[in-house]
């Protein structure tokens, strides 16, 4: 389980926004522009998820999945979200299980190599602090230093 805040329906529509206006959204999920507003958390909070009728068109004009949208709204309400995935796990994109197992081995390779690169950063950066640290404590004059015995 992980302690990261669940993606809210305003999560979905900024990545699924791009360089399109609010406006052309709206317009995609035949939705009104106050609506998409709420939805972002601009206008007035919503305090209702979406029905379920309209929630798999909403969630295939985002371009997630439909456990996505509806997980998405029941966070944007205030319902509290438990899940056992990681944030990036679920901010993949719909139609990630189109992906041949070529494909799907390609972009495995890709996250495991941007793994270890954080990996190598994070050691880099513990690494730098205890150096530091023990450059400081060099720095201690020998009467001021404690001595255990």
């Amino acid at each position: 389980m992980t302690d990261e805040r669940p993606l809210t329906l305003a999560d979905l529509i900024e990545t699924a926004r791009g360089t399109r206006s609010y406006a052309a959204v709206a317009r995609e999920l035949d939705i009104r522009e106050t609506t998409l507003a709420n939805w972002r958390g601009v206008g007035r909070a919503i305090t209702e998820v979406p029905p379920p009728e309209r929630a798999a068109k909403y969630a295939e004009g985002l371009g997630v999945s439909l456990r996505q949208f509806v997980e998405a709204a029941y966070a944007t309400v205030g319902y509290p979200i438990t899940r056992q995935e990681s944030r990036f796990t679920a901010a993949l994109p719909a139609g990630t299980w189109k992906f041949t197992d070529e494909e799907l081995t390609l972009a495995v390779q890709f996250v495991r190599s941007l793994v270890k690169v954080a990996d190598t950063r994070i050691a880099a950066e513990e690494s730098l602090a205890e150096a530091t640290a023990a450059k400081a404590a060099a720095k201690v004059p020998r009467s001021r230093r404690k001595t255990t015995t």
